[in-house]
């Protein structure tokens, strides 16, 4: 069935979680926006999980269109989009559900250059007992794949969600703003301005043979328009922003191997793969370590953990390589 935004509006309200962290937004769906104002322009279910949605991309309404597609926030966003209004089409979640995302891993296909752009995707929603989950591939105007993307979740039936989480944030309502945090500079972290940057320099500790840094946003540095292309709820570090501060954080790493220094950020990023655990929250450092770096031929995989308050809240890796074309196997 078609459906134009129009339509959509009086289908689903307007009680959709705008959080972009993939399919269903981890954390808030109390966020208001119009269904008019997601990427997708129309939707056809093509059958009881399967959907076709062409996109109608904005710069100005999505500034993180701006960035190169193989961007991890960028193949990130695209999956959200795809999957929430698809699974709003084929019934797996409702404008009143409450999800949250566990997982995600995602390849990128397309050219280096910003013609791979896509116009369209495919995407199949799934959905069992708790559990829900999508595939997402996504292809340019000549038809070629640009990202292939799948994900899952966990829907909340029961839990007073939103009372949930405004005690968890109440708890740490004493913490203050860090105006003393010191970011790396745009130069070394493949961004393009200052207030890209949510992290800190690398600190290696020879004792306990760790390599990590520290990240750090708020409400207002950590969201358009005083960060210059993500968006979300505000309600906590959302998973582009993970993955935005992993992605920032390997340059600081590949930079240390010899092969690797002449190159000129940002860095080519082929996919990666990310496990979420628990909610990081905002106003509250938290610390991405390195736990591992592959090496195979041109190609290197990074892999971090992400701390806040000494528990793990997430798992990421990211795949890169040296050349155009030179895709993760």
């Amino acid at each position: 069935m078609l459906r134009q935004p129009a339509d959509c509006v009086q289908m689903a309200g307007y009680r959709i979680c705008n959080n972009p962290v993939s399919i269903f937004g981890t954390g808030s769906g109390s966020f208001m926006f119009p269904y008019e104002s997601s990427l997708v322009s129309r939707v056809i279910a093509q059958d009881a999980t399967h959907c076709a949605l062409d996109f109608d991309p904005d710069p100005a309404r999505w500034p993180w269109l701006d960035l190169p597609c193989w961007h991890p926030v960028v193949c990130e966003k695209y999956a959200y989009f795809c999957g929430v209004t698809a699974g709003m089409e084929v019934g797996t979640i409702s404008a009143t559900s409450f999800t949250a995302l566990t997982g995600m891993d995602w390849s990128y296909r397309g050219a280096q250059t910003a013609q791979s752009a896509p116009t369209h995707a495919i995407c199949e929603s799934r959905v069992e007992a708790q559990q829900a989950g999508y595939s997402v591939c996504t292809r340019d105007a000549t038809d070629r794949v640009v990202h292939e993307i799948s994900g899952k979740g966990v829907i909340f039936r029961t839990r007073d969600f939103e009372n949930w989480r405004q005690q968890r944030k109440q708890a740490d309502a004493e913490d203050l703003p860090r105006p003393d945090f010191e970011f790396a500079t745009a130069a070394v972290t493949g961004c393009r301005s200052g207030d890209e940057v949510l992290i800190s320099d690398l600190v290696d500790d020879p004792e306990q043979g760790t390599l990590r840094c520290l990240a750090w946003l708020d409400a207002d540095r950590g969201f358009h328009p005083g960060h210059p292309y993500h968006t979300g709820s505000r309600d906590h570090v959302n998973a582009a922003q993970l993955l935005d501060c992993a992605y920032q954080a390997s340059h600081l790493v590949l930079a240390q191997q010899s092969d690797w220094q002449t190159l000129t950020p940002p860095l080519y990023c082929t996919g990666g793969k990310a496990r979420f655990k628990n909610y990081v929250e905002l106003q509250r450092d938290f610390e991405l370590l390195v736990t591992g770096v592959t090496v195979n031929g041109s190609r290197r995989t990074l892999r971090f953990d992400l701390q806040q308050g000494g528990t793990i809240c997430a798992r990421l890796s990211l795949d890169f390589c040296l050349a155009a074309g030179d895709h993760a196997a």
